[in-house]
């Protein structure tokens, strides 16, 4: 007597049912396992630890459905397991499985990667700043020195011939300090690129460099009128204050201003400035 077909597609169904169970859990998982691993991705970029834990948690049913899937599986009979007629739900099977481990793989590549690039990124800036932080005791012994020579009471040529030797010596290892300085600033520019926090205190910090470099040259005017005086005639000589200084004098007064709310704006951003700087704006 013949099998009804009815009951040979209900008698396939049910033992196909085991396999679509398996399916159906390791699908799951491998969409659980994207949104845990894109939670968890977010939360680190965004710096929201919260989110980074609720990430994790979501990993508690991945392992209870790919335990589940594993156990379905191995309640199926070994016959079935080898019936050609099965051959497509053992595929589906299969390829569930090769989506779960490819989804775990490129995710969890595709943060380790960004990860470790900004590891290696952060690194960098770290050893930028430190180079930065080294610099500072020269730069702030340099700016005492310009500082000082600039406010001697200079009472004729000889003595003010002298002082602008002595600034020539400041300045060129000013010119020193901020060469690497601006090498600094062009380094953590593009390290911070996307940071627009922190690129704002940098650009900052190039503005005061920028400002700096004017009165520097100021300075360099100011020589270069002494070095011209000297070859001229005492009558000459003797009106150094009115030829040379005033106008220089004039001039970094101008440039005061502004170098004083540029410092006051990177002040306010976190910079942590000096303590001659932060006298001179009290």
């Amino acid at each position: 007597m013949a099998i009804p077909t009815a009951v040979i597609s209900d008698s396939l169904l049910l033992r196909k049912k085991p396999f679509i169970g398996v399916v159906f859990r390791l699908s799951i998982a491998a969409i659980v396992v994207l949104i845990a691993l894109g939670m968890f991705w977010a939360a680190v970029s965004f710096h929201e630890p919260d989110s980074a834990s609720t990430a994790g948690w979501l990993m508690a049913p991945v392992v209870w459905l790919l335990s589940s899937a594993y156990h379905k599986w191995k309640a199926i009979p070994i016959a079935d397991k080898g019936a050609p007629e099965l051959k497509i739900a053992r595929l589906a099977s299969g390829i569930a499985l090769g989506v779960l481990l490819a989804t775990i793989t490129g995710t969890t590549l595709s943060i380790a990667i960004p990860l470790g690039q900004r590891h290696e990124r952060s690194q960098r800036i770290r050893r930028l700043l430190d180079e930065a932080k080294a610099l500072e005791p020269a730069s702030t012994k340099n700016r005492l020195e310009i500082r000082s020579i600039m406010n001697q009471d200079v009472q004729n040529f000889a003595a003010f011939h002298i002082q602008c030797t002595d600034l020539q010596s400041a300045l060129d290892e000013n010119d020193v300090l901020v060469t690497k300085r601006q090498e600094l600033l062009g380094q953590l520019s593009y390290e911070y690129r996307g940071y627009t926090d922190a690129l704002s205190l940098v650009t900052l910090f190039k503005q005061i460099t920028a400002e700096d470099a004017k009165a520097s040259a100021v300075l360099r005017d100011l020589i270069a009128c002494s070095t011209t005086l000297e070859k001229l005639d005492e009558t000459h000589k003797r009106k150094f204050p009115q030829l040379c200084k005033a106008s220089a004098l004039q001039q970094l007064q101008v440039f005061q201003p502004t170098m004083e709310n540029l410092l006051r704006q990177a002040q306010q951003g976190g910079a942590k400035l000096p303590p001659d700087v932060l006298d001179a704006l009290r």
